[in-house]
């Protein structure tokens, strides 16, 4: 498996909404989707969400954490 896979866009914000609900579906569901990768989830694991603004550019991250 790739050591980063990292998917970037232009979207709307209802295309963004949409992608959170398939997020959360896959969750969820224990599997999510990155580009071409599939990674399984384990029960319980860390979760970061954060905001932050550097040089005027606004950031919203969502993070998912665990060994293994």
């Amino acid at each position: 498996m790739k050591d980063k896979v990292e998917v970037k866009k232009i979207t709307s914000k209802s295309e963004a909404a949409k992608l959170l609900r398939e997020l959360a579906d896959q969750v969820e569901a224990g599997q999510v989707k990155v580009g071409e990768v599939t990674v399984s989830l384990p029960e319980s694991f860390e979760c970061e969400l954060e905001y932050k603004v550097k040089e005027n550019k606004h950031q919203i991250e969502v993070e998912f954490e665990w060994k293994g």
